[in-house]
């Protein structure tokens, strides 16, 4: 910005400046109207600026107000949109994570459960079938209760098998849930929900949420697992209690 130490005219700021008289009226009322110049009531007008140390602290206020505004608008925005929607936004950065084994894999399998909106795709061996309905019973009858539809492939259950039998049966009942097993053992363990996030165990182990699980979001890997599970499903027939 041209400084003078006293008031100048147009055309002699003009002329220091190399800037068309009319531009430098037009310049001037701008800056006046923010107040970095001074006018002085005389024919012709002149002008001069502020000291540069009221100016800089002027800028440096407008600065922080325009940040304090920005900050307050942002907080109303974030206000305004539900939790689950600020946590689908922050998943839209493709991640894969290892979830460790145990009651983070756990808490992590539940808040999905919570979250759900239309569908679950299942593949456990029968006795991790077993284990997650029981250890997450509750959360199971709620999805299933919110009209999410659960397809589960699971292997042929061990003859004279005691494990919890009566209460896959009763949500083989509920028509939102549907149960396929194949013949030979199933070795993979994964989950997908709504098409958006996928659970898959890292490790073969007997006991479930005993190994960690790679959990991703990628909208590139997701078909790729949701097809495989097409592929098993067509392959598996219904279970018969």
């Amino acid at each position: 910005m041209l400084i003078f130490s006293d008031f100048a005219s147009a055309s002699e700021i003009s002329a220091f400046s190399n800037v068309a008289r009319q531009d430098v009226y037009r310049l001037m009322g701008e800056l006046q109207g923010v107040g970095l110049v001074e006018k002085e009531v005389s024919n012709p007008a002149r002008f001069k600026a502020v000291p540069i140390s009221d100016a800089t602290s002027f800028l440096v206020k407008k600065r922080r107000e325009r940040t304090m505004a920005l900050l307050e608008e942002s907080t109303k925005l974030l206000a305004k949109f539900p939790e689950k929607n600020s946590r689908t936004a922050i998943q839209l950065e493709i991640q894969f994570v290892i979830v460790p084994k145990g009651e983070p894999l756990l808490r992590r399998v539940e808040e999905a459960l919570k979250t759900v909106d239309n569908k679950i795709l299942v593949i456990t061996p029968w006795r991790e079938l077993t284990q997650w309905i029981f250890t997450l019973n509750e959360w199971w009858q709620q999805t299933l209760d919110r009209g999410v539809k659960v397809r589960w492939i699971t292997e042929n259950p061990p003859q004279n098998s005691d494990a919890k039998v009566e209460m896959i049966e009763n949500f083989a009942r509920n028509h939102n849930f549907w149960l396929r097993a194949v013949t030979l053992p199933i070795d993979i363990r994964l989950s997908v929900f709504d098409g958006k996030e996928v659970f898959m165990a890292t490790q073969v182990n007997i006991n479930a949420g005993e190994s960690p699980a790679l959990w991703t979001n990628s909208p590139t890997m997701i078909p790729l697992f949701e097809d495989y599970f097409k592929l098993k499903w067509n392959q598996a027939v219904d279970y018969r209690p």
